[in-house]
């Protein structure tokens, strides 16, 4: 039987998300151009190298090997996520030193990785999951509450930056405290007898999830490196708007591929989804097409009413966002892990190339296109490879 989606759950799981767009608006207003731009460049940078590092290897290896323990498969994945943030730490130093960001703000970026090599999820009913996250992943976001204030009496962009960052890795940190602290014994001593086995069962899944991290976030370090950091600036608008709605879309998308498990019903399921989520972004989209640039100018500021043009573009890319994140996630679940990978990394593919090409004539609308297309390819590819693999099983 069908369970009711719970709204209320919904809502509250965005408080972070909440939390990063009323300081994103803040820090816009409180910062140069240049200095907002790095700031974003730097916290884009973080979020794709927390997702490398802790990716749920102990969710893919907890529905492959249910014999396993908890406990067992945690202890042998520390070691894999050390490897990936030292490979990660290594990528950030060598890119952000060529780049010329402050040294002080370079160690706080990489240090904000270092808790993920402890982030367990653990959860996999869907209840469960947004349990978790609801009650614990607020306070990730909690301690930059502290920087609001602040801001009112601060003026170096340096300090506002540094701040930022050492409250960003006080929350991380307070995150996985609290984690640990609601399963005690979650990990005891690391060991590797079975890492190398654990890393194969998920390496395709793994891999896939990093191209959809690069597929959102990738395209910051192109902008920066062919437009400057006050064009990044101003992209990162529009990503911050994008992201925020996609967040709240992929939740809703979760909540129903949790119900096609119980139910077996793929199309019934995901019309479900399309009943809640066509609505939503009907009436966003309606608003910010008569509205955007306002809301754009009260928020953010005048200077980065540029970003109206890249809104509407990701909007559209957001049509097709439930199908991807649905069918895709399908895919994983039919254990077609390789072409779960194979798809994701040609929308990755297809992002990119729009964005080299299209970013010297069209500026960020071009990368915006680049996020349109790559969603759509991949959302496209995804459903006619489910479907494909549904009705001629290997």
């Amino acid at each position: 039987m069908s369970r009711n989606i719970n709204l209320g759950v919904i809502v509250n799981s965005q408080i972070p998300t909440l939390i990063q767009l009323v300081l994103a608006s803040l820090l816009a207003h409180n910062l140069s151009q240049q200095d907002y731009g790095t700031f974003n460049l730097l916290k884009n940078i973080i979020i794709m190298g927390y997702a490398f590092v802790s990716f749920g290897f102990e969710r893919t290896v907890l529905n492959l090997q249910k014999n396993s323990s908890l406990r067992t498969i945690t202890n042998n994945i520390v070691p894999i996520r050390a490897v990936l943030f030292i490979s990660a730490a290594v990528g950030m130093l060598i890119y952000t030193t060529i780049i010329g960001i402050l040294p002080l703000l370079i160690f706080l970026s990489v240090a904000c990785l270092a808790p993920a090599i402890f982030d367990i999820r653990f959860g996999f009913d869907i209840n469960q999951t947004v349990h978790k996250d609801v009650s614990i992943n607020v306070m990730r976001a909690a301690p930059l509450l502290l920087l609001i204030p602040l801001l009112f009496v601060i003026d170096s962009g340096e300090l506002i930056l540094t701040l930022h960052f050492i409250l960003l890795l006080g929350g991380y940190m307070l995150y996985v405290f609290l984690q640990h602290r609601h399963l005690p014994g979650l990990i005891g001593r690391p060991e590797t007898t079975h890492s190398w086995k654990f890393l194969r069962l998920g390496i395709f899944t793994f891999l896939g999830s990093v191209a959809a991290s690069l597929n959102l976030y990738l395209s910051s370090i192109l902008i920066e490196a062919r437009l400057g950091l006050g064009e990044l600036a101003i992209y990162s608008v529009a990503l911050t708007i994008y992201a925020g709605v996609l967040s709240l879309f992929t939740l809703i998308v979760r909540f129903f591929v949790s119900e096609y498990l119980s139910s077996d019903r793929p199309e019934h399921e995901f019309k479900r989804c399309l009943v809640l989520v066509l609505p939503l972004w009907l009436l966003i989209t309606v608003v910010f097409t008569f509205y955007g640039r306002t809301l754009i100018g009260i928020v953010f500021g005048a200077g980065y009413d540029g970003a109206y043009a890249s809104v509407q573009i990701l909007l559209f890319s957001l049509l097709v966002a439930p199908l991807s994140i649905y069918f895709n996630s399908l895919l994983i679940i039919k254990g077609s892990t390789i072409m779960f990978m194979l798809v994701r990394y040609t929308g990755l593919a297809v992002n990119l190339v729009t964005v080299l090409i299209l970013t010297g004539a069209l500026g960020i609308s071009g990368a915006a296109l680049g996020m349109l297309l790559g969603m759509l390819w991949t959302a496209l590819s995804g459903t006619l490879v489910y479907y494909r693999l549904s009705h001629n099983p290997v």
